[in-house]
């Protein structure tokens, strides 16, 4: 009888996975880190139906600014070498995984602030 009823589970749980779909809810990780470092890791974790994603790209902003300071292409994992202070603010990773629809606008969509402790520098 359990037999059955685990295979009872399984069937259900495929059925609902493929009538089920979601867009990407997506977290972004990051530790503070500090000039003397040499380098970071920016983590990009989606979590959707069906969970194969595609990462678009990383966008690097300041805060209250709107404009994108930096691009890179997509990726589970954001490599930063050569650390400054100017490294420092929100990193925001973009990830589809072929829904179109979602009710959360920021569907696929994850952003966390870095912080680089250093030196502020300007270039004139």
């Amino acid at each position: 009888m359990i037999k059955n009823a685990l295979k009872y589970i399984r069937h259900i749980r495929k059925v609902s996975l493929s009538i089920f779909t979601d867009t990407p809810d997506v977290r972004v990780h990051v530790t503070n880190t500090t000039t003397n470092n040499i380098s970071t890791y920016v983590r990009c974790q989606a979590q959707g139906v069906p969970d194969e994603y595609t990462y678009i790209r990383w966008e690097q902003t300041w805060p209250g600014h709107t404009s994108v300071l930096r691009s890179f292409p997509g990726s589970e994992v954001l490599l930063l070498e050569g650390l400054t202070y100017q490294d420092s603010g929100y990193y925001t990773c973009r990830v589809i995984n072929g829904v179109q629809a979602s009710r959360n606008l920021g569907a696929g969509i994850g952003t966390a602030y870095l912080l680089v402790r250093g030196i502020k520098q300007t270039t004139v």
